[in-house]
């Protein structure tokens, strides 16, 4: 038989489908409407007090606080919390020493690292009181600011070294955008002499 023959091509390939089971709609409405009410009933346990009030919502409130006592706060951060930032001082001036996102696919996590670095280091001197930048960028508020305290940065792989200076900014409220030229106030700094081990 040659490869051209057309009767070697006139077999058929059978494909069946693979076995599957049947829900009911109406299981999957159930199931769907008892998670909405569970939603509905975690969402207004964390809500302020309003004019909807769900049956048996009081004796339900707390049992939900108990069980997820975040809330919605675990999937969110208020957009108008207050950011901490490290800045370095160079022969040029002071600069943003920030590392940004996480790079490479989250492989390198440097940046929250240094979150946490920074962190410990503000640690060691809350109780110093910041000076008070009143309208200045942070360059302008950290060249004014005096050397507050001296640490140690016990961090394994340090990235903030030398004179750093920390500062605190909160973002421009959405109805006063066009009053200001950036999208963050500075209000406090405090400069650190840190030494890495």
């Amino acid at each position: 038989m040659k490869w051209t023959d057309p009767a070697r091509w006139r077999g058929r390939i059978a494909v069946t489908a693979p076995p599957t089971t049947r829900t009911p709609r109406s299981w999957i409405a159930a199931v769907a409407a008892v998670w909405t009410v569970v939603a509905l009933y975690v969402a207004q346990a964390h809500l302020p007090d309003n004019v909807v009030k769900l049956p048996g919502q009081s004796s339900v409130t707390d049992a939900s606080r108990a069980v997820l006592p975040q809330g919605w706060a675990f999937f969110t951060k208020s957009p108008r919390d207050a950011d901490m930032g490290a800045w370095t001082e160079t022969d040029g001036g002071w600069q943003d020493a920030r590392l940004g996102r996480h790079a490479e696919f989250g492989f390198d996590r440097a940046s929250r690292a240094q979150g946490v670095e920074l962190g410990v280091l503000f640690y060691e001197v809350r109780d110093i009181e910041p000076l008070e930048c009143e309208g200045r960028t942070a360059p302008q508020c950290l060249a004014a600011a005096p050397v507050s305290a001296e640490v140690v940065n016990p961090g394994p792989s340090p990235t903030l070294c030398g004179r750093v200076g920390i500062v605190h900014e909160s973002p421009v409220p959405f109805a006063w955008r066009d009053l200001y030229d950036t999208a963050q106030i500075v209000e406090n700094a405090l400069v650190l002499e840190v030494s890495c081990p």
